[in-house]
C-alpha cells in the first residue's frame, strides 16, 4: 500500500495563493519543508505496510492457505490482510489502553499511599497543618491552604473519635464515619470534603473570600464538638 501525498502540498498552496493570504503583495510560499516531512510520513507508513503484507503472506503460506492467482482470489488476499491489519491495530489499541489503565492506578495508589503517610504524621501533631494552612493563606496560595486545613480538620476529628484515620481510607470512608458521629455538625462537615474534591482533585479555583468562611466553618466545627462531647460526659455521669 503507497501513500501519495502530492494533493495535498497542492492544496495547501492553493489556500496559500488565495486571496485571504495574498492582500497587497503577492507572497512567495515555500513548501519544502512540508514537502520533506510529508515525505518522511509517507515512507514509514510504506515501510510499516510493506512488512505487515511480507509478515502475512509468511504467515498464510505457514498455514497452507492459497488464493490463487484469479482477480477473485487477489480481492480475497488483499481481504484478508485488511481484516487481520484492523485486528493488529484494536490489539494495539486495547493494549495501549490497558498499559495507561495500569499506569495511572499505579500513579493513584503511590498517591494514596503518601497522602496516608501525611495525613498520619499530621494526625500526631495537628496545629503542623494548621500552621501550614495559615501561611499559604497568607501567601495568596488559596488551594494549598485549603489542603492543609482540610488535612486539619481530618486529624482535629480524629483526635476528637469523630473518625478514625487509618491507612488507605478515603475521604468518602471519613465522610460516612462523621454522619454517625453525633459530634459531627454535617452541615459544617460535608462542604469541606465536597470543596476539597472540587478544588484540590478536580482543579477548580477557591477565592479568599471562601476561603476565610472556611476557616470561620472549622472553628465552629471544633467548637460544636467539644460542646457536644462534654455534653456526653455529663449525661454519662
Amino acid at each position: 500500500m503507497s501513500y501519495n501525498y502530492s494533493s495535498a502540498e497542492e492544496t495547501i498552496e492553493r489556500v496559500l495563493s488565495g486571496k485571504e493570504f495574498n492582500r497587497g503583495e503577492k507572497r512567495q510560499v515555500n513548501l519544502e519543508w512540508l514537502k520533506e516531512i510529508l515525505d518522511k510520513i509517507s515512507e514509514f507508513f510504506n515501510k510499516i505496510m510493506r512488512a505487515i503484507s511480507e509478515w502475512l503472506d509468511k504467515l498464510f503460506s505457514r498455514l497452507h492457505i492459497s488464493f490463487g492467482e484469479s482477480g477473485d482470489a487477489k480481492g480475497a488476499k488483499t481481504a484478508a490482510k485488511i481484516i487481520v491489519v484492523v485486528l493488529i491495530i484494536a490489539a494495539i489499541i486495547a493494549l495501549t489502553i490497558l498499559v495507561i489503565k495500569l499506569l495511572k492506578h499505579g500513579k493513584r495508589k503511590k498517591l494514596a499511599a503518601a497522602e496516608d503517610r501525611e495525613l498520619a504524621e499530621y494526625s500526631q501533631n495537628p496545629d503542623a497543618a494548621l500552621a501550614l494552612a495559615e501561611k499559604y493563606r497568607a501567601e495568596g496560595q488559596t488551594r494549598l491552604s485549603f489542603r492543609y486545613l482540610f488535612i486539619n480538620l481530618l486529624t482535629e476529628m480524629n483526635k476528637r473519635e469523630i473518625i478514625k484515620i487509618a491507612r488507605y481510607k478515603t475521604n468518602r470512608s471519613y465522610l460516612r464515619e462523621a454522619q454517625t458521629s453525633s459530634k459531627a455538625d454535617m452541615a459544617l462537615v460535608k462542604p469541606f470534603f465536597d470543596t476539597f474534591n472540587r478544588v484540590w482533585y478536580g482543579g477548580k479555583a477557591l477565592g479568599s473570600g471562601e476561603l476565610d468562611r472556611f476557616f470561620e466553618n472549622r472553628t465552629a466545627i471544633l467548637e460544636k464538638a467539644d460542646s457536644a462531647g462534654k455534653a456526653g460526659e455529663n449525661q454519662d455521669e
